[in-house]
Parts: structure tokens; C-alpha cells; sequence
């Protein structure tokens, strides 16, 4: 064979080589997509501080709750008396600074496809104008659809609809339990007995110095154990809330909920 066609031969078999390389590396065994290799770019679609919006207001289901920012902070339209957590709707608006989107779905031809025909949340802002965002359906890309109403669907990340979906409670500004990490004095008072428990440094009371905590009876006083007494004020001073059921109780709802006639009362001076 002459040296020219050997030549050709070989790189024919070259090629032949590379093209089935390269074949393999389309084949996915696995069945599932090549990944990108670069990520999504965001693009934000909507952005309003909480300075410039003056009314914001979601819906989840047949429940919308709607605020209206004053000059003493914010303010739910329906009760004027509801205490606002005003740091917790600092943190609400911050998903609405910077609205983002990974994926956007230009004129979707179907918008009931993605939920947004019956969104799971509908938020209305109010600014130097009205807008409206609605949230449908998770996507198996991870995050939610969005629609502006501008025929196009967003893909947007889940802790947004995660904070548009708080319910009245959530948003409430609950009383805030006192330091009381120096306390003279506990009283507690049933209906049978009244118990007074004072702190008193080198007080002569009894033998000893040492003590610093005393049961007072009346004119008499009693040495207590000083770390049981301070495991006593752990307790007390660790009380925290569990939820707020009730934001203006009448006397007829502080009656049902047994605290026109407590079982206990105490009183801390601190």
C-alpha cells in the first residue's frame, strides 16, 4: 500500500475513533439530563423597600390580612388594637427588596399549568402604585411559580412563599418578659396561702452570713437553702411564652381563660 493511502487509512480510523468518543459521552446511562454546568441567572422582577411601600396585604385561602404603615410603625387595618411585630414585618418585606427569579416562562400560554390560576398566595402592594404577586404551584426545580400579571411565570425561591404564608398570630408583638436577673424579693399568693421570700446580704438574721435567702413568716424569718432558692429563680426568670391566644381579652374572655381568679399570683421585685 502506497505511504499516501496508508496515511489517509489511519486518519479515517482517527476520526472513526473520536466521533464514537464523543457519542459515548452523550450517552447518559443513567437516563437523567447532562447538568448545567453553569447556574441559573437571576433576574429580579419586582423591588420595593419598606420605606416606599405604604400598604401590604396577602391572601391565604379565604383569609387576607392587610397592614398599613404609620408614622408609629405598622398597622392591621381590621383591628387598631392588634400589637404589630414591627421587626417581624421588617423581615417579611425584605423578600419584596430584591424579588428575584432563577427561570422565567415567557407568555405562558397557561397559567393554570403552574397553580396561578388558584394561587396558594396572593400578595397585593401598595406603593405609588398597586401591584400584585401571585404564588402557585412548587416546582420540581425547586421554589415556586410567580406570576405579575405581565403574561410571563417566574420561578421564585421558596422562603418567600414561606413568609407571605404567616397567619395573624405570627405577626404578633407579644409582651416582653423583664430581666429579672437581680431580684429582693418573691411573693406568691393562692387562695389558702401567701408565701414572701426576700434576699438580704449580711442581715444578722441568723448565725450565719452564708445565707442571703429567708422565708419571711409574718415578724419571723427563715433560712432557705440558698442554691435550691436559686434554682426557684431559674425557673422563674426562664418563663417564656408558648404562643399568644388572645391580644385584647375582655373580662369576660379573661374569665374563661381563669384569670379573673388565678389559681396563683406572683410578684417579683427586681
Amino acid at each position: 500500500m502506497k505511504r499516501g493511502k496508508k496515511l489517509f487509512v489511519l486518519m479515517a480510523v482517527l476520526l472513526a475513533l473520536l466521533g464514537g468518543t464523543y457519542v459515548m459521552k452523550q450517552i447518559n446511562f443513567e437516563g437523567e439530563e447532562p447538568e448545567e454546568t453553569e447556574a441559573a441567572e437571576e433576574v429580579v422582577i419586582f423591588a420595593a423597600t419598606e420605606e416606599e411601600i405604604t400598604q401590604i396585604a396577602w391572601t391565604l385561602g379565604d383569609v387576607t390580612l392587610t397592614f398599613t404603615q404609620t408614622e408609629e410603625g405598622w398597622e392591621y387595618l381590621e383591628d387598631e388594637n392588634f400589637p404589630v411585630d414591627n421587626d417581624m414585618m421588617v423581615n417579611v418585606l425584605a423578600k419584596l427588596e430584591k424579588l428575584s427569579s432563577t427561570k422565567t416562562i415567557e407568555n405562558a400560554a397557561d397559567l393554570a399549568e403552574y397553580g396561578l390560576d388558584e394561587p396558594v398566595v396572593k400578595i397585593n402592594v401598595t406603593t405609588d402604585k398597586n401591584s400584585e404577586i401571585l404564588i402557585g404551584d412548587k416546582s420540581a426545580l425547586g421554589g415556586y411559580y410567580a406570576s405579575l400579571g405581565d403574561g410571563n411565570v417566574y420561578l421564585i425561591e421558596e422562603a418567600v412563599k414561606n413568609m407571605f404564608s404567616k397567619e395573624l398570630y405570627d405577626l404578633v408583638l407579644e409582651e416582653e418578659i423583664p430581666d429579672m436577673s437581680t431580684v429582693l424579693e418573691i411573693g406568691a399568693k393562692t387562695d389558702t396561702s401567701e408565701l414572701s421570700i426576700i434576699y438580704r446580704e449580711e442581715a444578722g438574721i441568723t448565725y450565719s452570713d452564708e445565707y442571703v435567702w429567708y422565708w419571711k413568716n409574718g415578724e419571723n424569718y427563715l433560712a432557705l437553702d440558698n442554691e435550691l432558692t436559686e434554682s426557684l429563680l431559674e425557673t422563674i426568670s426562664g418563663i417564656s411564652w408558648e404562643e399568644c391566644v388572645n391580644y385584647h381579652a375582655d373580662v369576660e374572655e379573661l374569665n374563661e381563660y381563669g384569670l379573673s381568679t388565678p389559681v396563683l399570683t406572683l410578684n417579683v421585685s427586681y
